[in-house]
């Protein structure tokens, strides 16, 4: 579980902020004005008396689609067969004393749908509840001979066992699978304001149900399976922040918990038994866990300076009960029943920003983190692929320490023209890997301006160098030629970037272009990581036709060539070069104010398109098969506003779809002798969908 942690400031407190630290003159603000004669009981505002008014619309509509992949689904945000049917609202209420009620609701009835009931007073309080369902669909044209029951993955009971996938007569009858992920999240919480304080408060609960790609192996023998998902998390948030002269500052704090109603994954061998009768295997599952987190926030502003100052403290926790080691023959003894795992963060930072004039401003941070792993350290035995015991081995814990400095100035030329400049040192240190510590130093420098009315500019460029201590030996790069072998992420690497964007608007005419080009060197790795050389461009334009039709369009285009070395025998060595494209552009008409003002049309086309080709190289050249995807659709509406408060609305999509992987195209069940697949899993379809709906206003 990654648990979530809120910001430094909260959305009230940073608006708080933006309002106080305006005043850039000591003697002219408010806080020094003489209001000692000031009557204030003669104060009337005779035009503040407040209204109570109403304005609803409620939406009420039916979907059909013909889409048999429920990929489709990703792009319409329901997986139903058949017509479906949703309801849409905008509610809002405005009573007495400025009391405000709204209650929005998108979709409901659909997979992908939300909706939000607020009650509250500007300035005083605010309640709610939220609700909001999302989805993520694999594929549905899976097969597996596998059922999940509980947390148990089972065989049909005719299943007859065979040494490979070619003797099992029952994969022929195995079952359609959906992969897929659906979450379900329901929010409550409120916030209260006084004349110096705001605090929140807010409960978040969320569920995850589906199935997704995994794999189980016993020796050398695997299986492709569907993994049940069924778990929740529930998270907690609490803030106070005060405000006083020229002062901001607060506690906030969070508690979250994971639970996962599978402990494990247990399965039944599909191949012969082998060593030890092993008839049965199991797999551990993402255990139960928790999170809490404790922070302050203070910030001091005098003038055009501001400081800033947080803290923050976190523990993550875990003591669910260890599986055997393996569940074939005895099992060697465990250390402890449980591993009792803590994971400690701390982190510090310190903000400064000043603006020394009209024309040049600075500001610096400093950022430190510490992980540091608390899990207690123990002989456990190492078993490989639930049977082979490989004696004992101690669970070492991974800490790492971060500290980022930033440096930044920007001057300003004119009311046109400035120039933004950012330094940055980047520095890790890292525990149980092949580098203690790694440092990166960064520049990039922006020149933004306005070449003429309408026509803005910006120009940035960076460069950056990583570097590091001497490689050592770990358990991690003992074996053949791992001792050269270059993490990418603790090689040595030089980066150059360069970037140039523009906004143009003549007339009627809006036109946005960039482009960007940047080269990325890890010249001193033996194996690994290369060269990355990228460049891309896109461009968006916006152009009225008549006064009641627009049309937009947009085309983007990047390019990517990796180069990566690798070696099988520690004397020969490899190079693999990846060439990967992508494509993306769309076409839009939107035509308004027809019929006297009562219907509106709309017309859209998209496309993109990625691929990526794959070459090998040890003397002579192995060209892999192609990887890609590509996506065309099609989408028009028709609004009719039948009167003041009554309106029609039809909605209609087409989409092309399909993907091409060389190394799972055409594949079945039993194509690999000693590796039961789920199919295979392309997409290639084309779909439609079909909405209409009704709408009525008070």
């Amino acid at each position: 579980m990654k648990p979530h942690f809120s910001p430094t400031l909260s959305l009230i407190a940073s608006a708080i902020l933006l309002g106080l630290s305006g005043q850039a003159m000591a003697g002219y603000g408010l806080k020094d004005a003489n209001r000692t004669s000031v009557k204030k009981d003669a104060w009337v505002c005779k035009g503040c008396e407040s209204k109570s008014e109403s304005t609803s619309a409620i939406t009420a509509g039916i979907a059909w689609q013909d889409g048999e992949d429920s990929h489709f689904a990703n792009t319409t945000g329901t997986d139903a067969d058949g017509a479906t049917g949703y309801v849409s609202a905008d509610i809002q209420h405005r009573g007495d004393k400025d009391y405000r009620l709204d209650f929005q609701a998108d979709k409901l009835g659909f997979d992908a749908s939300s909706a939000r009931l607020a009650i509250r007073k500007p300035g005083h309080y605010q309640f709610y509840l939220d609700y909001r369902a999302l989805a993520r669909y694999d594929t549905n044209q899976g097969v597996t001979p596998y059922s999940a029951e509980g947390d148990l993955l089972e065989l049909p009971d005719n299943w007859q066992t065979a040494g490979t996938t070619a003797g099992m007569t029952g994969l022929q009858d195995a079952t359609a699978v959906k992969l897929e992920k659906k979450r379900q999240r329901f929010e409550l919480g409120g916030a209260v304001t006084g004349d110096s304080f705001t605090s929140e408060l807010n409960f978040r609960h969320e569920t995850r149900e589906g199935a997704q790609r995994s794999s189980v192996n016993l020796l050398t023998n695997a299986a492709m399976v569907a993994k049940p998902i069924d778990d929740s998390t529930d998270t907690l948030d609490a803030k106070v922040y005060w405000r006083g002269d020229r002062f901001l500052g607060g506690i906030n704090g969070q508690f979250s918990k994971y639970s996962n109603d599978h402990q494990r994954l247990a399965f039944d061998n599909a191949f012969y038994p082998t060593f030890g009768a092993a008839y049965n295997g199991q797999m551990a599952v993402d255990p139960d866990n928790q999170a809490f987190s404790l922070g302050t926030d203070l910030q001091f502003f005098e003038g055009a300076q501001q400081a800033i100052m947080r803290a923050r403290f976190s523990r993550l926790t875990q003591d669910e009960p260890l599986l055997n080691a393996t569940v074939t023959g005895p099992s060697p003894a465990l250390p402890v029943i449980s591993p009792d795992t803590q994971v400690d963060l701390m982190e510090l930072g310190l903000a400064y920003s000043n603006r020394l004039s009209r024309e040049f401003s600075v500001r610096a941070s400093y950022d430190f983190r510490d992980r540091d792993n608390k899990t207690p350290e123990y002989l456990y035995p190492l078993v490989t692929t639930d049977s082979i015991y490989r004696g004992e081995y101690y669970n070492k814990g991974y800490d790492r320490t971060r500290q980022l400095l930033k440096l930044g100035a920007k001057y300003r030329f004119s009311r046109q023209w400035d120039l933004d400049t950012l330094y940055r040192y980047d520095h890790n240190s890292y525990s149980e890997l092949s580098r203690d510590s790694v440092f990166e130093n960064h520049f990039e420098a922006t020149v933004r301006g306005q070449i003429m009315a309408g026509w803005r500019v910006s120009l940035k460029g960076e460069v950056s160098a990583r570097r590091g201590d001497s490689y050592q030996t770990s358990s991690n790069t003992q074996a053949q030629n791992q001792s050269a072998m270059r993490q990418y992420f603790l090689a040595d690497r030089d980066k150059r970037e360069i970037r140039l964007m523009t906004d143009h608007y003549f007339a009627d005419l809006s036109l946005q272009f960039n482009v960007h080009s940047g080269n990325e060197d890890f010249s001193e790795s033996e194996l690994g990581l290369g060269e990355v050389q990228y460049t891309g461009f896109g461009m968006n334009a916006g152009y009225p036709l008549t006064e009641h039709l627009l049309l937009n369009g947009f085309l983007g285009m990047d390019w990517r060539d990796t180069t990566q070395f690798g070696s099988n025998s520690g004397v020969s060595r490899w190079t693999g070069e990846s060439r990967d494209e992508h494509t993306s552009a769309s076409l839009g008409l939107k035509w308004q104010n027809l019929m006297d003002n009562k219907l509106s049309l709309g017309l859209d086309y998209g496309y993109s398109d990625g691929s990526s080709d794959t070459e090998v190289s040890l003397g002579l050249s192995n060209i892999y098969g192609p990887y890609s995807a590509t996506r065309h659709n099609v989408s028009a509406y028709a609004n009719y506003q039948l009167s003041d408060a009554m309106s029609l609305r039809l909605d209609w999509l087409y989409e092309n779809y399909s993907d091409m992987d060389w190394g799972n195209e055409g594949l079945t069940p039993a194509s690999i002798p000693n590796l039961i697949l789920l199919g295979s899993l392309g997409h290639d379809y084309q779909a439609h969908y079909l909405g209409f709906s009704f709408s009525y206003q008070w």
